[in-house]
């Protein structure tokens, strides 16, 4: 606790000549927010550090009178709630509690989470929005025909359990029903299934209850922590540029958007493993959102939109080239 609280101080240029007597509350909520933001603690760690330091006060202030004051301040601080966000290792340990034989329950999450599509656009798939190319590659359309048209192709645990899946709902109207009948899923259907996992699922800083739509949220954080843009993760979410922003960290504050004009010729955009090539038309532009190098790239989405989209030029940590 002593020693992330001096690495604080230090990296805040506050260490030279500081006292005991000097600690605020609003010296110590700059910390924990420093250590939840800046250190990637987790929650449950930094509540610990900051009972931890409490008690250290307390025992302090039993030889020197003097520090009442800032004990009994820092000790009105309450502890951080765990936040209404989920972390990719969450989902993870979600995927692992399913059950081989729950078919659907293993297919339809993994695809939610490889997808990172919105609870409405799962539920509206069909058998057809699920393919498989001749190359081996799984694949899903979203909104197809739609406005937000787009190709995500699936990671390999969802592609191995493509086949079989598909194999049992050939003659569905919809790709994922609800059991034992022909009808489709509810958003309500959805996030009941995801929290019910979540609550078998052992992870420490699990937020409860846990929905689809915060699976969404961190398929964002794994494509961000990966590398890739955020004009990329917004082509692949099909998100605005606040949207994709909130979605990347939801604790972050909404920010005003600005356009990006897409290139108006072919091009190909690169920054690390991720590219980004256009084909555009005065129609609209076709694009690819590949990870690796050109000889063994694997391609995450594929989709046309209009020449312009919206992305927010504070969000994007590097330049494009």
């Amino acid at each position: 606790m002593l020693h992330s609280l001096r690495e604080y101080l230090e990296a805040t240029g506050q260490l030279d000549q500081f006292e005991l007597s000097d600690l605020t509350p609003t010296i110590v909520d700059a910390w924990l927010s420093w250590q939840l933001n800046e250190k990637n603690v987790t929650v449950s760690t930094i509540n610990t550090r900051l009972s931890a330091l409490k008690a250290y006060l307390k025992a302090a202030t039993l030889q020197d009178q003097s520090l009442a004051p800032s004990y009994q301040a820092i000790a009105a601080l309450r502890s951080l709630e765990k936040p209404k966000i989920i972390s990719p290792e969450a989902i993870e340990a979600i995927l692992s509690v399913i059950p081989e034989q729950e078919l659907r329950d293993q297919f339809l999450l993994n695809v939610l989470f490889d997808t990172g599509c919105r609870a409405e656009e799962l539920i509206a798939l069909t058998p057809q929005d699920a393919t498989i190319e001749s190359n081996g590659l799984g694949q899903i359309w979203l909104d197809r025909d739609g406005p937000s048209e787009r190709v995500i192709f699936l990671g390999p645990d969802s592609r191995k359990l493509l086949q079989p899946y598909l194999a049992s709902v050939a003659q569905q109207q919809w790709l994922f029903t609800k059991p034992g009948t022909t009808q489709a899923l509810t958003v309500g259907d959805l996030d009941e299934l995801v929290e019910r996992y979540a609550a078998q699922a052992c992870y420490s800083d699990m937020p409860r209850p846990v929905t689809a739509a915060m699976v969404r949220s961190a398929r964002a954080m794994q494509l961000y922590r990966e590398g890739m843009a955020p004009i990329f993760i917004s082509a692949v979410l099909d998100s605005s540029a606040e949207e994709t922003l909130c979605l990347i960290n939801p604790t972050l504050k909404r920010i005003s958007a600005k356009k990006f004009n897409l290139p108006s010729a072919n091009v190909n955009m690169i920054h690390g493993n991720w590219g980004l090539v256009f084909h555009p038309s005065p129609a609209a532009v076709t694009f690819q959102v590949m990870m690796g190098k050109p000889a063994a790239s694997r391609l995450i989405c594929q989709r046309r939109m209009s020449p312009e989209i919206q992305v927010d030029d504070q969000a994007i940590p590097f330049p494009l080239s």
